[in-house]
């Protein structure tokens, strides 16, 4: 279970990288959340956004991590991934054999903010979570 309270990601291409090492740090990277601490990662492509697979209720096909969480905040009717995890929400890692779940709190054994319509989302690559 996690829980968080504010969330910025940051993209930045380097076009022709140097070989070698880059310095992390807003001065090269920018700065997606100024006056918090910063992580930088090099990956040889953007990792997927986990994607919307069912509202509650309804079958959520996925293999990877399935996020539950709130249909709608304040901002949106239908959240999106990044809304959804600025909620309280909960994930659960499915088994290699398993071929989805059920987007209800009672299929994930917890409601992660009770009294919200939920929605679900996939994470097929395991990047988040």
């Amino acid at each position: 279970m996690k829980f968080a309270e504010s969330i910025s990601w940051g993209f930045k291409t380097i076009v022709d990288p140097p070989q070698g090492n880059l310095m992390c740090g807003a001065s090269v990277m920018g700065d997606p959340h100024p006056d918090h601490k910063m992580q930088c990662f090099c990956e040889p492509h953007l990792p997927n956004e986990p994607w919307w697979c069912a509202n509650g209720g309804e079958d959520c096909k996925c293999k990877g991590r399935v996020f539950l969480g709130n249909k709608a905040n304040a901002e949106h009717a239908n959240t999106t991934f990044i809304g959804l995890i600025q909620d309280p929400y909960t994930v659960k890692k499915l088994g290699k054999t398993q071929g989805g779940i059920t987007c209800t709190t009672k299929a994930f054994g917890f409601d992660p903010n009770p009294g919200f319509d939920k929605h679900c989302f996939c994470d097929g690559d395991l990047i988040y979570g």
